[in-house]
């Protein structure tokens, strides 16, 4: 989701191995472009939650996309 909102592919430049190390030790995430709808950042956000329990299921992604609502 967020390659197509921010047309670019997250830490492409950076080392692979080292990106993986900055998620786990500091949960890096790619930036959202300040031009993403609210809806799509929230479900990105809710996604990228380091605890799997708070992320959203697939099927209230589906919901907020149908009814355009954030989190």
């Amino acid at each position: 989701m967020n390659e197509i909102v921010s047309q670019s592919e997250p830490h492409a430049k950076a080392d692979p191995i080292e990106v993986g190390r900055l998620i786990r030790d500091t949960g890096l995430t790619p930036v959202i472009p300040e031009s993403c709808p609210g809806t799509l950042a929230s479900i990105m956000k809710s996604c990228w939650n380091i605890k799997p329990e708070k992320r959203l299921t697939v099927e209230q992604i589906i919901e907020l996309l149908e009814n355009n609502t954030a989190v």
